[in-house]
């Protein structure tokens, strides 16, 4: 049924019943409510009650009853509520007699139970909340002419009291409403799957175009891959959110090759960042490839930017990502990812490992890289064999360097020539450079344990290799680190030579690495550089009259421990107090007092503190010797048997450890000359 609901009202209904008083028996409960409450208000009106020789009773001021359906009084003579207090609230509240009717009707035998005083109550706040239906449903925006009836009619319908016939008409009116909201539903579906598929094109499209900016290798370039690669994963997050996530592995890895290739650390943070919200969002138990894949890529990230900053807590975070990864990954499902995340859990703790005085870390990256090479063959992963064998030279190397002998060292140098035969320049530039730089620093490291030049001279050509890649241009802190190195062979060798040209050229290659390395951005990298320009400087200034070389070689060196603390690198901390104590040493010399000389005592023994004999024995019976030379010069000035005394100590500590290598260090035969001449001084003395 539609449309406008119509029927006679109470009022004229009330007229035609008046009229026919024989069929009262059969009128219903609510039109004898209505007609009683028309014929008291009338005779209230006309004439005093009196006149029908009837006092009613004080309580109930009407003897016309109002049953429900069971015969059961509801309203009147013997009944909680009164007729009279019927129609004052009818007429109070504004509400229908016929609809209060229908309200009594409906609570039945249940209102005899309440008091007057709650029986009336509970009829005005049903009143009430009828006045305020009825306002809400006359408030009820509607865009239908079909609609507006059946809730028109709906309305009528509540003011006479039919209840059940007014919810007909809403019922209705909800299944129009419903109709024609689920027509929309489905064009408006359509109209979704449209748009996705044209979001998802675009995306598709802009995704493309942040790969053309990748191939550009330049900051702005890089950013704006980025961002392109940002705005490709939002129009495709509502179509396909597995791709929209591929955009966003993308966009993390531009991110990580701008601060990668270029020095920008906040682009790692964003990396960072965006690999988090990855991490988060990935169901572990369902998809947990995607969340090995993001702790992998975070663990890289974190990496890179803990070298950078010096901080051993992103180095820590780095090894944690990865070891979770390896959580879920198996050898036997997945041999290659399993086999990566080995090398780059090696890549952490190698770097934690450079910055502690044990080894433990170092031989435990070492492990973790011959894991990865039991799956990453030569000619299963030809390229990611290669990174490895790089990767556990390095390792190798740092282990070489705290050990005697060269036994590591010669490890290393095989590990990074067959990265080398994988990695050639024209297939992987920048690896194959990468490798060359590595190759020279164990070529270095090697030549300064032998008395020749030639490691040292085949080191420097490798690193000048290294360069016709690593550019400043493309990869800044890169170039800086090759320079930095070039710039120690230089040293070593200018040391061994007469004149200056080695030297001055290892000044030239240190400060164009710190135009890179600056203290914001690399603040350990740029305290090493400073250290190593210090050292040179010392050199220089040995070998010159004056002392400005020294106190620039100082100043340098303090510089330097202002980032390199005995708390975050201890034994970097404890070469560079030993580099300040030989400075000191020379500029002491010069002096006529004893300042600079106590200055460097208290130099080298601070080195000594973290340069332990079991850590480090070569650098140890280095300081050892250093502090031996000062204390002679000291006991000498001073005239004290007993600092001379102690520097023949110092002697005989080092000698005993120069003396055991095999072959013999040359330094031992210089611990020995220097032991025999305190002896003499000593004897004079007393």
């Amino acid at each position: 049924m539609t449309g406008q609901y119509n029927r006679p009202g109470p009022a004229r209904r009330l007229i035609v019943r008046l009229l026919i008083p024989a069929v009262w028996p059969g009128l219903s409960i609510k039109e004898k409510t209505a007609i009683v409450g028309l014929v008291v208000a009338t005779l209230a009106v006309l004439v005093d009650l009196s006149i029908f020789n009837y006092t009613p009773p004080p309580t109930n001021i009407q003897t016309i009853e109002v049953r429900d359906g069971s015969g059961n009084v509801i309203a009147g003579y013997g009944a909680v509520i009164t007729i009279s207090q019927v129609t004052n609230i009818s007429q109070t509240e504004g509400v229908p007699i016929a609809t209060l009717q229908a309200i009594l009707e409906s609570m039945g035998e249940d209102v005899r139970e309440l008091s007057q005083e709650q029986a009336v109550a509970l009829l005005q706040t049903k009143a009430r909340e009828f006045h305020e239906l009825r306002t809400r449903l006359r408030a009820v925006e509607v865009d239908d002419i079909e609609v507006a009836h059946l809730r028109d009619g709906a309305l009528t319908a509540l003011e006479e009291g039919y209840f059940e016939k007014a919810r007909a008409f809403l019922r209705e009116a909800k299944d129009l409403i419903r109709k024609a909201r689920d027509e929309e539903q489905k064009e408006l579906e359509a109209l979704q799957a449209s748009l996705n598929r044209k979001n998802l094109r675009l995306a598709q499209i802009t995704a493309q175009e942040a790969g053309s900016y990748r191939l550009q290798p330049n900051r702005s370039s890089y950013r704006e891959a980025a961002n392109l690669f940002g705005e490709a994963a939002d129009l495709a997050q509502k179509a396909d959110p597995e791709t929209a996530r591929e955009y966003r592995f993308a966009q993390a890895n531009v991110f990580y090759d701008l601060g990668d290739e270029f020095g920008v650390n906040e682009a790692l943070e964003e990396a960072i960042t965006l690999l988090g919200t990855i991490l988060s969002s990935a169901d572990r138990a369902r998809e947990p490839e995607v969340w090995v894949r993001a702790q992998n890529n975070l663990g890289t990230a974190q990496w890179l930017l803990g070298l950078r900053e010096g901080a051993a807590p992103r180095l820590e975070q780095a090894a944690a990502a990865y070891t979770a990864a390896l959580e879920e990954l198996s050898r036997a499902d997945a041999p290659q990812d399993w086999a990566r995340t080995q090398t780059n859990l090696g890549n952490a703790l190698q770097s934690l490992g450079s910055r502690e005085s044990g080894t433990q870390r170092l031989e435990e990256a070492v492990r973790a890289y011959r894991a990865a090479l039991q799956e990453h063959t030569g000619l299963r992963a030809p390229m990611e064999w290669a990174a490895t064998q790089n990767n556990l030279g390095n390792a190798l190397r740092k282990l070489g360097e705290r050990e005697g002998g060269t036994a590591r060292l010669e490890e290393a140098v095989v590990a990074f020539r067959q990265a080398l035969q994988v990695r050639t320049r024209e297939r992987a530039p920048l690896q194959w450079a990468m490798t060359q730089n590595n190759l020279g620093t164990a070529l270095h490291v090697m030549g300064q344990r032998e008395t020749g030049t030639a490691r040292l001279e085949q080191a420097v050509r490798v690193y000048r290799t290294a360069l016709e890649e690593r550019t400043r241009e493309r990869v800044p802190l890169d170039w800086a680190a090759t320079q930095n190195n070039l710039g120690s062979a230089l040293f070593r060798l200018g040391e061994r030579e007469r004149g200056t040209a080695r030297l001055e050229e290892a000044i030239r290659a240190y400060r164009s690495a710190l135009e890179e390395y600056t203290r914001e951005r690399v603040p350990l990298d740029w305290a090493g550089t400073q250290n190593n320009l210090g050292a040179v400087l010392q050199v220089l200034g040995r070998r010159e009259r004056g002392t400005a070389r020294l106190e620039e070689a100082v100043r340098a060196y303090r510089a330097a421990l202002e980032e390199t603390t005995r708390d975050r690198v201890p034994l970097e901390w404890a070469m560079i107090m030993n580099n300040l104590g030989t400075a000191l040493w020379r500029l002491g010399e010069r002096e006529r007092g004893t300042i600079r000389l106590e200055e460097a005592v208290s130099a080298y023994r601070a080195a000594l503190e973290e340069h332990t004999r079991d850590r480090v024995p070569l650098k140890w019976a280095g300081a050892q010797y250093n502090l031996g030379r000062v204390l002679l010069i000291l006991g000498m000035r001073k005239k004290d048997a007993e600092t001379v005394g102690a520097s023949m100590e110092a002697f005989r500590q080092a000698l005993d450890v120069f003396s055991r290598q095999e072959p013999p260090h040359p330094f031992a035969e210089y611990c020995a000359t220097h032991l025999q001449e305190a002896g003499l001084v000593l004897e004079r003395l007393r």
